[in-house]
């Protein structure tokens, strides 16, 4: 199965390239575009890491234990 991140990321990028031409999509205020939204693939590398450390954080009921040491402070 491919990585979701992944998926997400040739979704994301795809939406970006074709948006600014569609009459589909509605424009965006201000004369941005949604070119602009595009992500490097040094950011999509990262997400992918924090997508990463946030299942083992999930896995390891990290968010808990956070909380236990904050109520020893």
């Amino acid at each position: 199965m491919q990585d979701l991140v992944l998926i997400h990321a040739q979704v994301v990028t795809r939406f970006t390239l074709l948006a600014d031409n569609s009459e589909d999509v509605p424009p965006l205020q201000k004369k941005k575009k949604y070119r602009s939204f595009l992500l490097l693939k040094l950011e999509w590398e990262q997400l992918k890491l924090l997508h990463e450390l946030m299942k083992v954080s999930r896995r390891c009921n990290f968010p808990r234990t956070l909380q236990m040491l904050s109520a020893e402070c």
